[in-house]
């Protein structure tokens, strides 16, 4: 595992940013064909090798500190975070709840206290974005970036939005699957082979990679088990 770590660090670039390829680890080319040190900014792919890293115990690493303050001088006015070339395509004027996820996740994990009002603040824009969108729609495991086990988790623990109505729909939807007799949550919906990016926000491949270790029937208990410690504590 240490080396494992040690190689996933060898990508991190001078300022916190982690490069797909060793090529190009040193320097990059900015718009006008100039070397740039400056890293772009990717917080989707920043945050998934620091969640990463959280999550085996190399979140209070000294070589990640400036990692995780790049992600946080990346992270907009609402709270969430955007791929700049998204933003200049797209023209978003507000941030992206996926890259937001991945970005609440990496500050989840690292359980250092110095992140976490961003965190906070990051949780917020999850739960108002969830609150713009129709009941029906949220009632899922995964809709348009938002994996609901996941961030009901986060909200749970952090005490963020609790009492929300979209945050309760979702609960609501997750408790229906709750088995008294076997002590089990259930999840008796289709197959994640059969979502599409039509009717679901998300291609059969995606949902598998998303739910993995969340729709079986151990780990969803596992989840909802800590979800619920987390309500009666607060």
């Amino acid at each position: 595992m240490k080396r494992a770590c040690e190689y996933a660090l060898s990508f991190q670039k001078p300022k916190g940013m982690f490069s797909r390829f060793k090529v190009d680890q040193t320097t990059q080319l900015d718009r006008q064909g100039r070397e740039s040190e400056e890293p772009e900014n990717f917080p989707c792919e920043l945050s998934v090798y620091l969640v990463g890293l959280g999550k085996v115990g190399m979140n209070r690493d000294v070589r990640l500190r400036k990692s995780y303050d790049l992600l946080i001088c990346w992270q907009r006015e609402d709270g969430g975070w955007v791929n700049q070339k998204h933003k200049e395509e797209r023209n978003w004027t507000r941030s992206c709840p996926w890259v937001t996820h991945y970005g609440a996740a990496a500050l989840y994990h690292s359980q250092i206290q110095k992140y976490q009002d961003p965190l906070r603040k990051a949780l917020k824009f999850l739960v108002w974005n969830l609150s713009i969108k129709k009941d029906h729609k949220i009632r899922g495991f995964y809709y348009h970036g938002h994996n609901m086990v996941r961030e009901l988790l986060m909200f749970s623990e952090k005490g963020v939005g609790m009492g929300e109505h979209s945050v309760q729909v979702v609960l609501e939807w997750l408790c229906s699957m709750y088995c008294p007799k076997e002590g089990c949550f259930r999840y008796t919906g289709k197959p994640t082979s059969k979502f599409s990016r039509r009717g679901d926000g998300v291609s059969p491949k995606v949902a598998r990679y998303q739910l993995y270790h969340v729709i079986e029937d151990d780990w969803l208990t596992y989840y909802m088990t800590r979800i619920a410690a987390n309500i009666l504590e607060h």
